[in-house]
């Protein structure tokens, strides 16, 4: 008997997680119309750190399709149906990552009480806001080429298909945006006041976030699959900067490490 394959569940996991992505920068860009309060930020970071759970969640579902179809010979005639799902996983965490970090200076910037602070000055706030805005559309675009059958064919086809070009058209505007934002935050504040840093750790995460996204990133493994090393110095980064906003006898809590995956390593890095 042939094994049922699984390879929607895991499409639809990835789906959802694009989603919650998209909606949690919605909220972002919402609140950012005013000087965010730094509960408010603070509960936007928290939310970025739950998404680890969903990535898990979306890593065991994918797991299951891989495995569904390695056992059913029936791929072997119509190719892998879930070929393309892991790199498109692989992408959404480290644009989780990056959404991460963003959330955290975010939060820093709204903590400082000056109006040197990027999220207090209303121009950078606004410029901040449509960025996001568009990453956040553009997430969602991303989540819909994942779902959809032609994600698992030759990337290269996406060319010509209007979820592509939807997501191409988010993405130039968010560069737009993040050009004009970077203008306004590279503007040196008299004697580079606290939080100073701040503005350029902003541009960096809204441009990296920005650049998972870009679809012919799709298209290879090696483009898709950056140095395992990299990845765990951004979050030891992130985990040092929480640990040392934190007061004596105020550290944060350590999230659970997480467990290892059915991925194969990444390549280009020590495992």
């Amino acid at each position: 008997m042939l094994a049922p394959l699984r390879v929607q569940p895991a499409r639809q996991a990835l789906g959802e997680l694009t989603r919650q992505m998209a909606d949690l920068l919605g909220q972002m860009a919402e609140g950012l119309a005013n000087t965010p309060d730094p509960r408010r930020a603070a509960e936007w970071l928290d939310q970025t750190r739950a998404l680890r759970g969903e990535i898990e969640r979306v890593d065991d579902a994918l797991g299951q399709a891989e495995e569904s179809v390695r056992l059913n010979p029936r791929r072997l005639a119509s190719g892998n149906p879930a070929a393309g799902l892991r790199e498109g996983l692989d992408t959404l965490e480290r644009a989780a990552t990056d959404l991460r970090m963003l959330a955290r200076s975010v939060m820093d910037s709204a903590r400082i009480d000056s109006e040197q602070s990027p999220v207090h000055e209303a121009d950078a706030r606004a410029r901040l806001a449509a960025v996001i805005a568009e990453l956040s559309a553009a997430i969602r675009a991303y989540g819909q080429l994942l779902e959809t059958d032609t994600a698992s064919a030759d990337p290269s086809s996406f060319a010509t298909e209007p979820i592509t070009e939807l997501l191409e058209d988010h993405l130039r505007e968010a560069q737009r945006q993040q050009n004009q934002l970077a203008d306004l935050l590279s503007t040196a504040p008299a004697g580079r006041p606290e939080g100073w840093q701040l503005r350029g750790e902003i541009v960096s995460h809204v441009d990296r976030l920005r650049s998972e996204l870009e679809p012919e990133r799709l298209s290879t493994t090696a483009q898709v699959n950056p140095p395992l090393l990299t990845l765990r110095e951004r979050d030891r980064t992130e985990r040092y900067r929480e640990d040392r906003s934190c007061g004596a006898g105020q550290r944060r809590p350590r999230t659970e490490p997480r467990r290892r995956s059915r991925r194969p390593a990444l390549r280009g890095g020590a495992g």
